[in-house]
């Protein structure tokens, strides 16, 4: 799927599958309620063994320009008002000493939001981590669409084995399964931690040279954390293309040329990796001509230099396209008229 020039919405070429999934899009940012009312960020603070609401010491928003508190305003349940921008936010939960303090980074493109956005965030108890302990709260914890207990038990399991002398059964479990939870917590819950998950099953690969046979006993092969990489490589590329999406279709055209563009330069830069994702240098460019294209068409009554400048960057990006297609001449003729239309009025 790519980014049509001409019209509002993103469209798919004949024979193309969408690379991100209807379903995709709304759990990439977590689930969208129907509540009405202004206020548009709400979470739920549980505690994790007894899943029923926690009782916190603060819940904040860590976001570009400071620190928001949220308000309480019910059991368990925190709500405050997005920033109007940003790239950066952060969920932060303090907690009483038997419950374990949380920070969340999330990868949402604010500016897309327009539904109250709903997340479900769970504090862990201070429990001893036995590998016994470990695969009956796995068992418990990560069955199901629950990513979030998942991550929030093996955030802390991992905390408590990391420091550990030795690399045995239970520090490869751990540390796996934490990899896991973070790759998953990117796909399914818009959090930004795509890039831990790749880094976590990187530091175990290179464990694995020196200590194999915790591995072994773990039953988990070179191959195995392999394909967990490249997993979450994958993931992250898409869940960033997901950005420029949701985006795209809440008419955010400049910050989704952003976003493609942002993405375009990590790829030549060895940043992340495109190969098996559905998603080309090419698309991207034509992504981002596309969204400057329609900035600039929004910036023509009030300002027709932003618009020309919005124009060029749209241009620029096809000229950059590697394989062109009839396609690619259509929107850089497109693009080439209204520029010439600006300056001629």
């Amino acid at each position: 799927m790519s980014i049509g020039l001409r019209g509002p919405r993103p469209h798919d070429a004949p024979g193309q599958r969408r690379a991100v999934s209807a379903a995709a899009l709304v759990a990439c940012l977590a689930t969208l309620s129907a509540h009405a009312g202004g206020t548009n960020l709400r979470a739920t603070v549980l505690d994790l063994q007894s899943g029923r609401p926690a009782q916190p010491l603060h819940v904040k928003l860590e976001f570009d320009a400071g620190v928001q508190e949220f308000q309480r305003v019910g059991e368990g349940e925190y709500a405050l008002d997005l920033p109007a921008a940003g790239k950066r936010l952060a969920l932060i939960a303090d907690a009483p000493d038997q419950l374990v303090p949380r920070r969340i980074d999330l990868r949402v493109p604010i500016r897309a939001v327009k539904s109250p956005l709903m997340l479900k965030l769970y504090l862990a108890d201070r429990q001893a981590v036995t590998y016994q302990n470990v695969s009956r709260r796995a068992a418990t914890h990560c069955k199901g669409t629950e990513y979030d207990a998942c991550l929030a038990y093996f955030e802390y399991a991992a905390g408590q084995v990391e420091g550990s002398p030795s690399i045995d059964q239970l520090f490869v479990s751990v540390e796996y399964n934490y990899g896991i939870a973070l790759r998953n917590a990117c796909e399914f819950l818009r959090y930004d931690t795509c890039r831990r998950a790749i880094e976590k099953f990187d530091g175990l690969t290179g464990t694995y040279q020196n200590h194999p046979k915790p591995f072994q006993a773990a039953q988990l092969t070179l191959a195995t954390l392999t394909a967990a990489k490249k997993a979450a490589e994958r993931i992250e590329v898409t869940s960033r293309y997901t950005g420029v999406l949701f985006l795209y279709d809440a008419q955010q055209y400049d910050a989704a040329a952003a976003v493609a563009e942002e993405m375009i330069e990590a790829a030549q830069a060895a940043e992340i990796d495109l190969r098996g994702t559905g998603i080309t240098l090419d698309r991207l460019r034509q992504d981002a001509a596309s969204a400057w294209s329609l900035y600039g068409d929004r910036l023509q009554a009030e300002n027709v230099s932003a618009a020309v400048e919005a124009y060029e960057r749209a241009k620029a990006h096809l000229l950059s396209v590697q394989t062109k297609t009839d396609r690619t001449a259509r929107e850089l003729a497109i693009v080439t008229g209204k520029i010439a239309a600006s300056a001629n009025p």
